[in-house]
């Protein structure tokens, strides 16, 4: 019987990866879980965020951002390397690149779910 329920479920894994390459329709917004470090050095800020997948094949694809001169917010996109993948969730960590042209109070904002975003400020 166990043997049975372990072929199934290798099976119904190997069912439901997507056996084609990645492409334009394998990419989409990841939510950010936590901030994992901020390091301020000058105008230069260096943020990394643990960032959430849906399985282990996701890897980093590009960052949507907006910034002005005291709030900077973003949203993370992965892509799915597709082919046979284990569907457990993962999660990567991605360092972003922040510059202000000036000093005082700033927000970082990414984001997390539908309108939910995870913030966090600091003067700089």
């Amino acid at each position: 019987m166990k043997r049975l329920a372990f072929i199934l479920l290798f099976v119904f894994t190997l069912l439901s990866c997507n056996s084609v390459g990645p492409d334009d329709n394998n990419v989409g917004p990841l939510p950010a879980i936590k901030i994992e470090n901020i390091v301020i050095s000058g105008n230069k800020i260096i943020a990394t965020i643990l960032v959430w997948t849906p399985t282990p094949c996701w890897d980093y694809y590009k960052t949507e951002k907006k910034q002005d001169e005291s709030v900077y917010t973003a949203q993370i996109f992965g892509k799915d390397r597709g082919g046979v993948c284990v569907q457990v969730p993962s999660s990567f960590l991605r360092e972003e690149t922040i510059y202000f042209s000036t000093k005082g109070q700033k927000t970082l904002r990414f984001w997390s779910f539908d309108s939910t975003y995870i913030d966090t400020t600091f003067t700089m």
